[in-house]
């Protein structure tokens, strides 16, 4: 049988993120002066919820924020958006060349790419 279509994983497939540079769970939760264990916790319970596309990373720290009663600015949030959001860019932007030829290789030969990912889409779609 033919081969008719590869679907890719992206990230640690096509894409590393294993030194991405976006903040640390922990780093998150002090930055909103929110108990460690308590936001990991709801940062875990949401990540469903951020996988499929029904909240963003934001809106999600906004939940956890109300949920867990703590005061965090606005801007404080989109400060923390914008920085795991910048993190993701660079490794989207800098794929290795060996990978770009793969893929156009596989696209030139007819096959049909396929991709998927458990991240959020607000990190990868620009």
């Amino acid at each position: 049988m033919a081969v008719k279509i590869v679907i890719f994983d992206l990230f640690e497939t096509l894409v590393s993120e294993f030194d991405a540079g976006h903040p640390s769970i922990t780093e998150v939760a002090q930055t909103l002066q929110l108990p460690v264990e308590n936001f990991q916790r709801e940062y875990v319970n949401h990540r469903p919820a951020r996988c499929t596309g029904q909240l963003d990373y934001a809106a999600s720290l906004r939940y956890i924020v109300r949920k867990l009663g703590g005061k965090s600015p606005e801007n404080t949030i989109k400060t923390l958006a914008e920085r795991r959001h910048s993190a993701f860019a660079v490794h989207l932007r800098h794929v290795e060349p060996e990978i770009l030829d793969m893929l156009n290789e596989i696209a030139t030969s007819g096959i049909r790419l396929g991709l998927i990912s458990n991240t959020d889409g607000s990190e990868v779609l620009d």
